[in-house]
């Protein structure tokens, strides 16, 4: 099976090039979450408390590890957390998707949700099973956005 392309143009700014340049070591994984419309999720996997506290490269630190800091025991069960690019209907990057593996419940979601994780979307579009719980933050403003459907 071909990997499903980009299904919308993409705006190659300043914006876009800052953040993807972050994570172009990453892999990119296709094919999930498919109720989160133009948006591309990277692979971020995470092995220790010390990994994610190394600021050697300060722009990854900084957009990628330090935001996921205090969910580690949320993560350390899965191994990885995904990071998302929403981009709007004009192609440009819009906001920034922290997404953490977990079932739909109070014991999966992060702090019960008071830390802007209060969208749940599973793998498969299916209601059940595992999921992530996602945060969306608008870099622009540096505000945390709860999404409305």
């Amino acid at each position: 099976e071909e990997p499903r392309k980009c299904d919308f143009e993409i705006k190659k700014d300043n914006s876009y090039e800052f953040f993807h340049s972050i994570v172009k070591e990453y892999e990119e994984i296709k094919g999930i979450c498919g109720e989160i419309k133009r948006c591309k999720f990277y692979k971020i996997p995470v092995t220790s408390m010390e990994k994610m506290c190394n600021p050697q490269d300060f722009n990854k630190y900084t957009v990628i590890y330090y935001p996921m800091i205090s969910y580690y025991r949320y993560i350390k069960k899965y191994g990885y957390f995904l990071l998302g690019h929403k981009f709007n209907k004009k192609g440009e990057l819009k906001y920034l998707v922290y997404a953490i593996p977990g079932e739909k419940n109070i014991e999966s979601q992060p702090y019960g949700g008071m830390s802007g994780f209060v969208t749940w979307v599973s793998k498969d579009s299916s209601d059940e099973g595992e999921g992530y719980w996602m945060m969306f933050y608008d870099f622009a403003s540096k505000t945390i956005v709860i999404p409305v459907k």
